[in-house]
């Protein structure tokens, strides 16, 4: 996690500013938050300013998919992932208080074990018995997410 800054660095660059202070300080509120993991929470916790987290996950023009295969190919070089590596793929729930987070909806949260206000996404995981790691996942949209009564919150 020390170097995260460095080695990603370049899947953070805007045109006029580096954002990987941004990414540094969001994946590690996430990893020391237990619960409730939201922008204002995640800031606080890393000493951020709320607005300026919420702006990089919302409104920064770097590339989820860029970091993806920039891990991907770092994964591929780790020998721990060379022989007797499981792929592990699994969805994982989240609880919403309102309709207004993307794929959000009266869905099951297995986590809570029955229909909630929910927001899912689908995970694929390569693990040994020393070392585990994501390595790809997706928001779930369920199919309410697109009838035409969805199309403003689609936009946003």
């Amino acid at each position: 996690m020390n170097d995260f800054p460095g080695r990603y660095h370049g899947s953070f660059q805007a045109k006029t500013h580096d954002k990987s202070e941004y990414a540094y300080g969001y994946v590690s509120g996430l990893l020391r938050i237990e619960t409730e993991r939201n922008m204002a929470n995640i800031a606080r916790k890393t000493g951020m300013v709320e607005q300026n987290t919420q702006h990089f996950m919302s409104y920064s023009p770097w590339s989820s998919s860029g970091l993806i295969v920039n891990v991907q190919d770092d994964i591929k070089g780790h020998p721990e992932f060379q022989v007797g590596a499981m792929l592990v793929l699994d969805e994982s729930a989240e609880q919403k208080a309102g309709e207004y987070s993307a794929g959000a909806s009266r869905q099951h949260n297995g986590r809570l074990g029955k229909v909630e206000m929910s927001q899912v996404g689908v995970f694929a995981a390569l693990v040994t018995p020393k070392v585990n790691t994501w390595i790809d996942g997706e928001l779930f949209f369920p199919e309410c997410w697109f009838e035409e009564n969805y199309a403003d919150k689609r936009k946003k």
